[in-house]
This record gives structure tokens, C-alpha cells and sequence, in this order.
């Protein structure tokens, strides 16, 4: 082994303390989701050791996602699942020049991240995020040709950060008989955009109840993070699995009725 620079040192901290983190979110008893962003704040020297990156024919960038997030997932063996919102987080792979359609940039990226999760036993969220109707027709055009045990993810609502009273999304049944979870805001700027998640045990438990028969494996709690006291968009998520026993029972309505704070 070499003697190790400034940078590996810098690198080997933040993994130590990363994985201290990862460790205390399990000992928890709680999964581990990471949220993956493609091509997003990549090293400025990547296009000049990999200049192949920019070229989205040759294929190099799917093999390239795939074989570096088989060693983040090596690196981090706490990481349960990750996650890829399907159109808006993957601009960096559809805005680059070259012949390869839309679509098939989409399947390649997806199988590429589907492959890095499945060879190391982590399972792969795909989310949608669709707002037009090409966004639409891509997104289910690709999604007939994954592998059925990919999860799904769809909001409540079609609204971002804004639910109550709100049309619930009218997505949700169209992905009957594939694995699905559902993405709840508990934070919104119907709230008045205060610092703390919205606490409506009720509404959220009422909600659940209703997506019941869509048969979905578990919903999704976003709130916002704390880096802003006023932000525009991300979110901590937590998720929340449940069994047809639970879905229904005692437990799992006393577990919603629990008001959240971002204290402590």
C-alpha cells in the first residue's frame, strides 16, 4: 500500500464518519435510503481523466455510474436502498449531445444503477417526476421493460411541498401489480413554510387507510433539512414499511398519532 496524500486521509475521515452515522440511523431499527443525484457536482478533473464520460453513445457513462456506485455500496455496506427520481435528477445523462434517444438513455441509466444494487443485495427506488406529457410518455414507456422488482415511488399528490386538499395522484393506480411506495410531504408551504413538519395525525392516518387497497409496501415521509430555515425543495426522508397485518392495526395508528419534532 502507498503512502496515502492529503486527500485520502481527507476521504478516509468522511467515510469513518459517515459510517458512524449509517450506524447509529440502524441501530435504530430504521432502513437506510440514500438519495443518488447522476452527474451532479461531479470533480471538475472527471471529463479530463474519462473525456469518454461526455460521449453518451459509446455507452462509457452507464458503465461508469454502474461500477461507481458498486463501490459506494461496497464502501458502505449499511445502505439498504437507493434512490433515483426518474426524469428530473438524470438531466446530466439526457442534455448531453449524441444520437442515443431519450429513452434508451433512460433504460440504460436505470439498468445500470439497477445492476450496481442487485449485485450487492440493495434494492433500487425509482421515483417519478413527471410534469409533461413527454415526461409521461417516456417514464412508462421504459418502465415496462425493467425488472419487476424495482420499487416504485409516487407522491400523495401531484403537488410538490403542498398536499392538504389537494386531488390525490391519480398515478398511483396506474402502477397496480408493481412494488410501490408512496411519498408523503410533512412540511408544505400550505404550512406557511415554518420550521417544523406538519403534524396532522389524522389527515396522514386517514391517507394510509385509503391506499390500502392499491396494496403498497410503504410510505414515504419527506421534511425539510435544516441547512435553511427557508428552502426551495430538499428534504430528509424517512421510510416507513407495512405489512397488510399492521396496516390496519392499533400499532400503526399509534405510531402515525405522534407529533414529529426537529428538536433533539
Amino acid at each position: 500500500m502507498g503512502r496515502q496524500g492529503p486527500a485520502d486521509l481527507a476521504f478516509a475521515a468522511a467515510k469513518d464518519y459517515m459510517r458512524q452515522v449509517f450506524r447509529r440511523v440502524k441501530a435504530a431499527g430504521l432502513k437506510l435510503n440514500v438519495w443518488y443525484h447522476v452527474g451532479r457536482d461531479v470533480p471538475s478533473n472527471l471529463a479530463r481523466e474519462y473525456p469518454e464520460y461526455a460521449d453518451v453513445d459509446s455507452g462509457f457513462v452507464f458503465d461508469f455510474e454502474e461500477r461507481s456506485l458498486s463501490e459506494f455500496l461496497e464502501n458502505y455496506p449499511e445502505v439498504d436502498a437507493v434512490t433515483v427520481t426518474s426524469l428530473h435528477e438524470t438531466d446530466s445523462i439526457l442534455s448531453r449531445p449524441g444520437s442515443t434517444s431519450r429513452r434508451e438513455r433512460l433504460l440504460r441509466l436505470y439498468q445500470a444503477v439497477y445492476a450496481a444494487c442487485k449485485k450487492h443485495g440493495r434494492e433500487f427506488i425509482l421515483r417519478d417526476f413527471i410534469v409533461r406529457q413527454s415526461d409521461y410518455d417516456d417514464f412508462t414507456g421504459v418502465l415496462g421493460q425493467l425488472p419487476r422488482d424495482i420499487i416504485l415511488m409516487t407522491k400523495e399528490v401531484l403537488g410538490d411541498w403542498w398536499f392538504v386538499r389537494q386531488e390525490k395522484n391519480p398515478f398511483i393506480p396506474l402502477y397496480a401489480g408493481r412494488r410501490l411506495v408512496v411519498e408523503f410531504d410533512l412540511y408544505g408551504e400550505y404550512q406557511g413554510r415554518g420550521d417544523y413538519p406538519y403534524s396532522d395525525p389524522e389527515y396522514f392516518y386517514k391517507s394510509i387507510r385509503d391506499l390500502i387497497p392499491f396494496k403498497i409496501e410503504g410510505a414515504m415521509g419527506r421534511i425539510v433539512h435544516d441547512e435553511e430555515r427557508v428552502t426551495q425543495g430538499n428534504g430528509y426522508r424517512a421510510f416507513c414499511p407495512f405489512s397488510l397485518a399492521e396496516r390496519d392495526s392499533p400499532r400503526l395508528k399509534a405510531m402515525l398519532s405522534k407529533k414529529i419534532s426537529l428538536a433533539g
